[in-house]
């Protein structure tokens, strides 16, 4: 049942149903003014303008000022992606010269070529799979076409799944992947298998590697439903609605099934195939999600996870994880881990130069952005407020479903 205040979240999932392939019926209440000014910010949160355009198309009973709105950010996402894809001409014509094989993943990939169209959905990086004893090729060829990483090599590869590199000339920032998941996760996914299984498309004009329709999906989920703790919101359940669209005749459900168990990301894959369904409904075959794992072992997760989909911005994770740490020498420990970071990790942050004294002179600024950040929520809450407490409440959530995740 949804109160006044959020009244406007059905005709929001229908036109995003519509825009994905999704088989929704239209609220039969028309929004008035407010309702539309609430789909147009709630789209705007979940980085969604330009896809909800598509889902207006052919649509009566849409405000003009409604229509204005979405057709500048349609215009705007098409203006972006196309200058990212500029930036990944150039890369790519730079690492064919370097002999560095490649397989672009996410990104432009899914606005090129699972949207079909580079207007539907905004970049935010540039996301590159190379192999691992390729980086230093490839870490060459960046540094030629005048790219410079971000922090230090070291702890990056053996804390991390890739690397960053910023351009004088670009605002979005290329990443340099040797894996799709960080090394303390808790999926086993074979990268030879990744490297197996990829295929050619055209994007923009140029042949590019991506990744097997399965794979697309599977990593899909697991990045937006472990990496991210589904606080991308309805944009990972739209990126994967459209791969079941864009792919529904050759997607192979018992290999979805079978590599998602092998690299351990059945309840990620079948929990987000789920809240595809029922809030996008996104056409899917019960047999093929019992194929993942029985609907039984996830049941409980799908109204915890569309509770975080829907939450507005809450508090960090580690707020909360060391808010509701049990002893006061947890709770130090979890301090220690954020407020004293790696030299490397402050380095990226800030975009600092990693070696020397100056990098020093950082962490008050760290403090200081931490502070800002988190200070007032965790006041809220030692205080009482209700806002504070429930942006709390949503953030143990989501390390209660990653915990669900990796058990």
């Amino acid at each position: 049942m949804n109160s006044p205040d959020d009244a406007w979240r059905p005709e929001l999932l229908y036109l995003l149903a519509r825009a994905t392939g999704g088989a929704l019926e239209r609220p039969p209440v028309a929004l008035d003014d407010a309702g539309w000014r609430a789909v147009i910010q709630a789209a705007a949160a979940h980085r969604l303008i330009p896809l909800l355009h598509e889902g207006i198309r052919g649509l009566d009973g849409v405000p003009a000022a409604v229509l204005r709105v979405l057709h500048r950010g349609h215009l705007k996402c098409a203006a972006l992606n196309t200058g990212i894809a500029h930036q990944l001409a150039q890369v790519a014509q730079g690492l064919d010269g370097a002999a560095v094989d490649f397989v672009l993943i996410k990104g432009l990939y899914l606005s090129a070529e699972i949207y079909g169209t580079l207007a539907s959905r905004p970049t935010s990086d540039v996301d590159i799979l190379v192999h691992r004893e390729d980086m230093e090729r490839a870490d060459r060829c960046l540094a030629e076409l005048g790219y410079a990483l971000s922090g230090g090599r070291a702890w990056q590869e053996a804390h991390h799944f890739h690397a960053v590199y910023r351009h004088p000339s670009f605002k979005t920032c290329l990443e340099l992947h040797w894996h799709v998941s960080p090394p303390d996760s808790p999926f086993k996914i074979d990268v030879a298998d990744l490297w197996a299984g990829a295929r050619r498309v055209t994007i923009g004009g140029r042949a590019v590697r991506v990744l097997s329709p399965e794979h697309t999906l599977i990593h899909l989920a697991i990045h937006g439903a472990y990496q991210h703790a589904y606080q991308e919101g309805l944009r990972v359940l739209c990126d994967v609605a459209m791969c079941v669209k864009r792919y529904e005749d050759e997607m192979d459900w018992a290999a979805v099934a079978a590599v998602a168990r092998s690299w351990r990301a059945e309840k990620c894959t079948a929990l987000t195939l789920s809240l595809a369904g029922a809030l996008l409904g996104t056409p899917l075959a019960q047999t093929d999600l019992d194929g993942l794992c029985p609907r039984s072992a996830y049941e409980e997760q799908i109204a915890v996870a569309e509770q975080i989909v829907f939450q507005e911005k809450a508090v960090s994770r580690k707020v909360a994880a060391f808010w509701n740490a049990k002893g006061l020498r947890a709770r130090l420990r979890i301090l220690a881990q954020h407020v004293f970071l790696p030299r490397d990790v402050l380095a990226m942050l800030y975009e600092a130069p990693r070696e020397g004294v100056v990098i020093f002179l950082y962490y008050p600024v760290l403090w200081k952005d931490l502070l800002m950040r988190h200070g007032g929520k965790i006041l809220g809450v030692a205080r009482g407020d209700a806002a504070s407490r429930a942006a709390m409440d949503g953030a143990q959530r989501r390390n209660d479903l990653l915990g669900w995740f990796r058990s």
